[in-house]
């Protein structure tokens, strides 16, 4: 009689550190969460002031429209319109001066 109730502790025991595994598991589990987006949902055509040191182009895929980023060490990231003339003209010149030279 004393060998069943240790098996029978035994496999509690056992049965209670499986559940216990399978609710750590479970809280672990990352749900789905809201998606947020980083990205120019507008742009300017007003002319930057400040010194563009660097700059990416971002497609339109909803939210996100056609943009260039300009990036300025004064203000951050900058959303402007790709087809407005000074940028198309300034994207041409960070263009040549980050190719490489030839020799």
């Amino acid at each position: 009689m004393n060998c069943n109730w240790s098996k029978r502790l035994l496999s509690t025991v056992v049965i209670l550190i499986i559940l216990g595994n399978l609710t750590l598991a479970a809280g672990n589990y990352r749900r789905p969460s809201k998606v947020t987006t980083n990205c120019c949902t507008s742009v300017s055509r007003v002319k930057v002031s400040y010194k563009i040191t660097r700059f990416r182009e971002q497609n339109a895929l909803k939210p996100c429209v056609k943009a260039v980023i300009f990036y300025t060490d004064e203000v951050g990231p900058f959303c402007a319109d790709p087809r407005a003339h000074w940028v198309r003209s300034k994207v041409n010149e960070l263009r040549k001066a980050a190719a490489p030279t030839k020799t």
